[in-house]
């Protein structure tokens, strides 16, 4: 049964269904009760008999016309099925007190049936009202029994409510359904924007390798184009161009990093400082002190890289701005929180060297601005000033 209004769309192939069982089921109905009950009526009611049966066929026709323009998508108005539901309930119950056409009541409870099923609250409880009513009816015009006055008035009710579970199942499977779909696309959304997070981190740190790597080679080959020009030094130009292919190398190098820190798992983070740590003094010659404070706790892999970027962003400004110094870098676990300090000389204690300017361009070009963007996208903080006579660059995020 399907309800007014609420068929399947035009097209629609499937010709097998519920509705189509029941319909055997009420054709069948039919096809018994027709024999039956003209087998039952002597001669002198056959007329009647035939009457009646005659109605309930019509109006069993007519319902099977109104499902029918409802799967077509072409329904007629709503209360043209409350009114063909209620006169067959009206003829089935009057049927009912009368031996000969009795079995014609079951097409009563049929309408019964369907009115729970496919009306609203209302036009489901009036037609089987109008059974009832033709129920007692029938009982004042052919006789009142028992089962008039109170059995086939009850069948008609539980009928109505038989209709009105099946309804309500119907609804919370649809609804379901919808949750499910709901639920689906909801979690591809989720998919969907984690990925174009993802895609956004994975740009942003190949960006600043990029831009760090890119920059370094631009210095090293404005360098060795003004050694060759000014003095004709190969052996400076080949010194200056292996550096510029190691620099080549260490950027393919971190680009891989960069990315496998985001979509895989990644060395821890004292690893990882301790990792820049070196690379610092192998660059600059100048010590590098790590220090770890607290438990070693797992951090996630975004805050993980935009730490170790800082990290490594304040230690070329350490080479820039203070060259010849020692720097001080603390990693620091407490509850809830992470906090990596890097600490350096406000001033150079003595003559600068190449290398202590810096002169690789190993920034990445981002700065403080850089950093302090890079940890607010992850939940953190960035603090840089002096502090008595040292430059103090702290960044944090939480666990």
């Amino acid at each position: 049964m399907t309800a007014a209004g609420q068929a399947p769309a035009p097209g629609h192939r499937a010709w097998w269904n519920s509705q189509a069982a029941y319909w055997l089921i009420r054709v069948g109905g039919f096809a018994v009760i027709v024999p039956l009950t003209l087998a039952r009526c002597g001669s002198g009611h056959r007329l009647l008999v035939i009457t009646v049966l005659a109605v309930s066929g019509m109006l069993l026709a007519l319902w099977g016309v109104l499902d029918w323009r409802d799967r077509q998508a072409m329904p007629w108005p709503a209360w043209l099925r409350v009114a063909m539901l209620g006169a067959l309930a009206a003829a089935g119950g009057m049927a009912a007190a009368w031996s000969p056409a009795r079995s014609v009541v079951w097409f009563a409870a049929m309408a019964a049936i369907a009115a729970g099923n496919d009306l609203p609250s209302g036009p489901a409880a009036a037609v089987t009202a109008i059974g009832v009513f033709g129920v007692e009816v029938g009982g004042l015009i052919f006789g009142f029994s028992a089962s008039t006055a109170v059995g086939w008035p009850l069948v008609l009710i539980v009928s109505l409510l038989a209709g009105r579970n099946r309804r309500d199942a119907r609804i919370r499977a649809a609804q379901a359904a919808a949750l499910v779909t709901r639920t689906r696309q909801a979690q591809s959304e989720q998919r969907r924007a984690a990925a174009l997070e993802e895609r956004s981190r994975i740009a942003r740190e190949i960006h600043d390798v990029l831009a760090h790597s890119l920059s370094a080679l631009s210095i090293q080959i404005e360098t060795a184009r003004s050694v060759l020009a000014d003095t004709g030094d190969l052996a400076a130009l080949g010194g200056l161009l292996e550096h510029a292919s190691h620099l080549a190398d260490d950027g393919l190098s971190e680009t891989r990093q960069a990315i496998h820190a985001l979509r895989a798992d990644t060395p821890p983070l004292p690893d990882g400082l301790a990792s820049l740590a070196r690379s610092h003094e192998q660059h600059y010659h100048r010590p590098v002190a790590l220090s770890v404070i607290g438990q070693a706790r797992p951090v996630r892999p975004e805050a993980k890289v935009a730490l170790i970027r800082a990290a490594r962003e304040a230690l070329t400004n350490a080479a820039r701005h203070a060259p010849g110094t020692a720097v001080t870098m603390n990693l620091d676990y407490a509850p809830g929180l992470v906090t990596v300090t890097i600490s350096n000389p406000a001033r150079s204690p003595g003559p600068e060297t190449a290398a202590d300017r810096g002169e690789d361009g190993s920034g990445s070009g981002y700065g403080l601005a850089g950093m302090r963007e890079r940890l607010q996208l992850t939940g953190g903080t960035l603090t840089a000033g002096p502090d008595g006579d040292r430059w103090i660059v702290r960044a944090q995020v939480p666990l």
